[in-house]
């Protein structure tokens, strides 16, 4: 009976000793691929890093449109399109009074916009 018992035990510890193996490959597969996949991580986070600053100084830069520029492009327009653009500011402009009208009693005017730089309304 005894050797049935030995022979048990020893194929418990080999079954211990496959899983400990098992385990010591795993951790080594591990730390190579980590090594490996490390300068891919560094490489793809600077990517991501530079890509947000990339995008977010053009929505800043594309919310402001300075008035030397809106002027020089009205200067390459025809006559027949400065007109339009002329009626398109005065149906602004009367919008603009009229929402103003019905929010300010005392009809207070806003402060001019600072003449270098325009803001669209989005």
């Amino acid at each position: 009976m005894d050797q049935w018992g030995d022979e048990l035990k020893k194929v418990f510890q080999a079954g211990l000793g496959a899983v400990a193996t098992g385990m010591e490959k795993t951790q080594e597969v591990i730390e190579k691929l980590s090594r490996k996949g490390e300068p891919l991580y560094e490489q793809a986070r600077k990517t991501v890093t530079d890509t947000a600053e990339k995008v977010k100084q053009a929505v800043s830069e594309c919310g402001k449109t300075k008035a030397s520029d809106v002027i020089a492009a009205l200067r390459e327009l025809t006559a027949a399109e400065r007109a339009q653009v002329r009626d398109a500011l005065d149906a602004l402009e009367a919008g603009r009074q009229e929402a103003e009208v019905g929010a300010d009693p005392d009809g207070a005017e806003e402060p001019a916009p600072d003449d270098d730089e325009i803001t669209p309304d989005l």
